[in-house]
């Protein structure tokens, strides 16, 4: 049993101003840094979420010769704030960050994954879950926005001109147990489009295919191609009002899709609603989705051309601080 994650972004004309990092902290796959910044529109935002990406970056590449700075989540933050007050960068920006350890942890006869997080700013953290006869699935709020709140008004950013952080800093742990999802994710993410209108009654359906909650629990091994389709097709559908990026984990495999494993109502629907088409060939699964121009499918959430800038390694050398290899489908070998 092993983490399954994949990260993707869509990113609107005239914006991009997201950015996200999955870096594996350990030699056996077990424990892993996320983090997904999310650049204010209003306030120069890429420049402050490409910096603290970027800062982050190094910090997990330099865990061999620093490990107290990424050990905790507090620890990234205070390192985070250190850097922050020596930046050369001097651009009116600010971004928030969600930001945590994510690690697989056996306890007895039970394995699970524990998250353990800060947050700058309202940037979601969800636990999904499957749900009921009337919402398929289900998410638990971990981390989110401020209630009650002005809107469009953000309480907590780190500026990268001030050289600071301000506004309350959340700090907190979950667990997710086999069966359930965690994301991390951007407000882009259309919440209601996910968690409502994919499930409407068929009488009210309006060919949508292809929803997330539907690709998080059949997807056996998750993808960044793959999700990067689901979000296309929100986007195609014209619900993407702002850049979209997202972080899915879970531990693999986890049969949700048996009938014993979820509730009658979500297996039902998994089996009979099915918006993707499968098809083997050689053992592999290729999915077909409908009105998703496929050649977006291969932009990588950021610019990961150089060797730093791989999201994930395969091969973790421990000795020299590199990352592992991300394999040439997007997935992690771990």
């Amino acid at each position: 049993m092993k983490i399954t994650i994949a990260d993707a972004q869509i990113q609107q004309e005239g914006k991009g101003e997201d950015d996200c990092l999955i870096r594996t902290l350990d030699n056996k796959g077990m424990v892993k840094l996320l983090a997904v910044a999310d650049g204010l529109s209003l306030s120069g935002g890429k420049a402050a979420a490409q910096w603290t990406i970027n800062y982050l970056k190094r910090l997990a590449a330099n865990r061999v010769k620093r490990p107290a700075d990424v050990d905790s989540p507090r620890s990234i933050y205070r390192a985070i704030t250190r850097a922050l007050a020596e930046a050369q960068q001097d651009e009116k920006s600010e971004t928030t960050l969600t930001c945590g350890i994510l690690r697989q942890v056996s306890d007895e006869n039970e394995t699970f994954l524990r998250f353990e997080y800060f947050a700058i700013g309202d940037s979601p953290i969800w636990k999904v879950i499957p749900g009921d006869s009337k919402y398929p699935f289900q998410r638990v709020m971990v981390h989110g926005p401020l209630y009650p709140t002005e809107t469009a008004k953000v309480y907590s950013t780190l500026r990268l001109h001030k050289k600071d952080i301000i506004g309350s800093i959340a700090f907190g742990v979950t667990e997710v147990a086999l069966g359930e999802v965690l994301v991390v994710c951007t407000d882009g993410i259309p919440e209601r489009e996910v968690f409502i209108r994919d499930f409407a009654p068929p009488g009210e359906r309006d060919s949508r295919k292809g929803g997330l909650c539907h690709w998080l629990f059949q997807e056996r091994k998750y993808d960044r191609k793959k999700l990067k389709q689901v979000l296309a097709r929100y986007d195609e559908l014209g619900v993407l009002f702002d850049d979209a990026t997202i972080i899915a984990a879970r531990l693999e495999p986890a049969p949700v899709t048996r009938k014993d494993a979820m509730p009658s109502s979500t297996a039902d629907y998994l089996k009979h609603e099915s918006n993707v088409v499968p098809e083997e060939t050689n053992s592999n699964r290729v999915v077909h989705m409908e009105g998703v121009d496929s050649s977006i499918l291969d932009e990588p959430c950021s610019d990961r051309s150089s060797k730093d800038d791989s999201f994930i390694s395969g091969q973790t050398q421990l000795a020299s601080g590199e990352d592992t290899e991300h394999s040439s489908d997007g997935s992690a070998n771990e």
